[in-house]
């Protein structure tokens, strides 16, 4: 197995792991009790991964408005749909609840919430855009200046981890920035 695969492994297994005194406190306001699938959680997890991370946002809120404009709020995430192996699912503010109870996440003052580890953000988001073509990817983690082609340095891990993975943007990679390379698992290059 690569780290990338270790790390999503493990990531995954978290949400297994809800705690239910904190999904109850959360749920406390909204008065849902559904039960879902780990691997829904685990998409949401991703969606959340990138909107931090591409948002550049520090942390969930799950209130209309913190007022630190570092905070990602909670309606911001809970639109549209999401498919994991299974079917396509709504993302709404209870899912999302139900996500932020796993131990992916932990509590950073009343309705506030972030990853456990800044890494899991980093390979979460980095697991959101697998689908995602080429192009976007490029367009998304580089930029260009009168000297050239380079990753976003905000976004250098998450670049690493996508280029781990994926062998065109590896390449690519390869081409404009090698030493950003540095930062993945290559123990399963071919």
């Amino acid at each position: 197995l690569t780290h990338r695969e270790l790390y999503e492994r493990a990531c995954e297994r978290l949400c297994h792991e809800v705690d239910k005194e904190r999904l109850r406190r959360i749920r406390r306001l909204a008065g849902s009790g559904q039960i879902y699938r780990p691997q829904q959680l685990f998409r949401v997890a991703t969606r959340i991964a990138a909107m931090t991370m591409f948002g550049g946002y520090s942390a969930i809120y799950r209130g209309s408005d913190s007022g630190i404009k570092s905070d990602l709020l909670i309606h911001d995430i809970a639109n549209g749909s999401e498919t994991d192996d299974v079917e396509t699912f709504a993302i709404t503010e209870d899912i999302i609840d139900a996500t932020l109870a796993t131990d992916l996440f932990n509590s950073k003052g009343p309705d506030r919430f972030r990853f456990q580890h800044q890494t899991f953000a980093e390979c979460l988001a980095a697991r959101y855009l697998d689908r995602m073509p080429f192009r976007q990817l490029q367009l998304l983690l580089c930029k260009r200046d009168a000297v050239g082609e380079y990753v976003v340095p905000q976004l250098a891990e998450v670049a690493a981890w996508v280029g781990g993975s994926r062998s065109d943007f590896f390449d690519h990679l390869i081409k404009i920035e090698p030493e950003v390379l540095l930062r993945c698992d290559m123990t399963r290059r071919s």
